[in-house]
């Protein structure tokens, strides 16, 4: 990510067990710390819906989800940078090999260093076997950590790195030079980033 670029990010979260999800929460722990970070900007939800086990078939009956009706949202800033999205209605529950994706933009802080890399760690901590109208359901939980990055589980982790833009000048030239003698110079620019030099100037 470059600074003042928005990121699209992806949380896709499956059922793999074999009985409905029910009033799930999904919370997103986004960076900050002393490289920077994404926590000064709230999260833009973009779309928030439950599909197929493909995550491309829509399940019949079950569109994208609307905000206080379907799902709340909410983001506390620093020092905690956390968003959490919490399912309500049946729209939103997550059958047996379904799939609940939820996209959202962000961008860096301003403080952000070039080079830096920065991991947010995601996870569905919370769900449920049953509606609430079931007094006997059961409880499920997850207490999010690093992610478990490689493990497929209830979490995951993923990390964007701000790139680097940077040129090295080399000059060159004769060590001596005559009165009317023409000298050659040589300016050698190299770049020594991760990213393209765009309109440079010497």
């Amino acid at each position: 990510m470059y600074l003042g670029q928005l990121g699209r990010f992806t949380l896709n979260v499956q059922n793999t067990g074999t009985i409905d999800a029910w009033n799930a929460t999904i919370l997103d722990k986004l960076p900050t710390g002393a490289t920077g970070g994404m926590c000064a900007a709230t999260p833009q939800i973009l779309s928030v819906q439950v599909f197929q086990a493909d995550g491309v078939a829509p399940v019949p009956g079950k569109g994208p989800l609307k905000v206080g009706t379907d799902y709340t949202v909410a983001y506390a800033g620093a020092p905690t940078c956390t968003l959490t999205l919490n399912m309500l209605s049946a729209a939103a529950v997550i059958g047996a090999t379904q799939r609940l994706i939820v996209t959202y933009q962000t961008q860096l802080d301003a403080n952000t260093q070039k080079g830096a890399k920065l991991t947010n760690v995601a996870g569905a901590t919370h769900w449920y076997n049953g509606p609430s109208s079931n007094a006997g359901r059961l409880t499920y939980t997850c207490l999010l950590t690093n992610g478990t990055p490689g493990v497929l589980d209830c979490q995951d982790a993923h990390t964007v790195t701000v790139p680097i833009s940077a040129v090295t000048l080399t000059k060159a030239g004769p060590p001596t030079m005559y009165v009317g003698q023409l000298g050659r110079f040589t300016l050698d620019v190299q770049n020594t980033g991760t990213i393209d030099a765009w309109n440079a100037t010497l």
